[in-house]
């Protein structure tokens, strides 16, 4: 696969010659990938197979056995979670992850210090105040106006696309791990429609389904 770059010429997500093994069983061996800009990709294959582990393995989730990752064109290899959240990388997991003694509000600004770190405070000006960025997000997964509701009193769904709201608020580049079809619509619409006038996009979007990629799209 050959190495898909920026303009600056720094690599986007990459892999290289990954490996991982959990007591011994081989969950992937020496996977290699690189994601080219403004496209969206599909990670597919049966159950079981390491798609999570991969996937988690590019955040820093899990440490590989062997290989490289790279983000951006930083060695993202050894680092920790946060640290690639700082650089831009975002992860929506299978389990929803929401604090629910906090508000709808306060849970999407959980990520205000990965956006600050690569956005370098530039978000943060009185004409583009972050409220409007919070907003923004709620508003792209149905939970305009409910900013002030405690997460805890969600239904499971509207927990999910809390989740969702907070990466779309605190990452240029998604890593999605088992979308529900609604749920990758959402993304597909985000990603494809008329770009937020205050908002980065995200510049890729990566995410893997044990169905086909067709099948989702359906």
């Amino acid at each position: 696969m050959a190495v898909a770059t920026d303009e600056s010429g720094s690599n986007f997500l990459e892999l290289r010659g990954a490996s991982k093994s959990f007591d011994g069983l081989k969950v992937f061996e020496d996977i290699s990938f690189s994601l080219a800009p403004g496209l969206i990709y599909g990670l597919v294959g049966p159950n079981a197979c390491g798609k999570t582990t991969l996937l988690h393995s590019a955040m820093g989730l899990t440490r590989l056995d062997s290989g490289s990752s790279s983000y951006r064109g930083s060695d993202v290899t050894k680092l920790k979670p946060y640290s690639i959240a700082r650089l831009g990388l975002g992860i929506v997991l299978q389990n929803v992850g929401v604090f629910h003694r906090m508000s709808v509000r306060e849970n999407v600004l959980t990520g205000l210090p990965a956006r600050r770190a690569w956005t370098c405070g530039a978000a943060d000006t009185p004409s583009r105040p972050v409220g409007e960025h919070v907003s923004w997000a709620l508003e792209q997964v149905g939970l305009a106006g409910e900013e002030n509701c405690m997460a805890g009193s969600l239904v499971p769904g509207e927990q999910k696309r809390l989740a969702i709201a907070r990466a779309l608020f605190s990452a240029q580049d998604l890593l999605l791990d088992e979308p529900r079809k609604k749920i990758l619509c959402v993304f597909i619409a985000f990603f494809f429609g008329k770009p937020y006038e205050i908002l980065n996009k995200p510049r890729y979007l990566l995410f893997m389904r044990q169905c086909f990629f067709e099948k989702i799209l359906d």
